[in-house]
């Protein structure tokens, strides 16, 4: 995402930030840095903080769903970490 982190996310910027640095070598790690960014900032309500701040977590879950669905692809060992993962959400 080319969007600056909110200021108001600072609590679950790290895990955003490498979330994406994580993309490329280890998906599963990337998925769960996002996974708990997400619930993160939901459960603090940090996303009603402001409209830049819905917007952001709106594509943070998005992209979030991206990288869930570009590991369709991937082995079946990996797909049954995303599918424990959703189950836990």
């Amino acid at each position: 995402m080319s969007q600056p982190i909110p200021a108001a996310f600072k609590p679950v910027a790290s895990f955003i930030t490498k979330g994406y640095q994580m993309e490329k070598a280890d998906r599963v790690v990337a998925y769960y840095c996002f996974v708990w960014a997400v619930q993160s900032l939901l459960e603090k309500e940090l996303h009603k903080k402001g409209k830049e701040e819905m917007n952001y977590a709106v594509q943070l879950m998005e992209h979030l769903e991206e990288v869930q669905n570009r590991s369709s692809k991937s082995p079946k060992w990996l797909m049954s970490c995303f599918d424990r993962c959703s189950n836990d959400l």
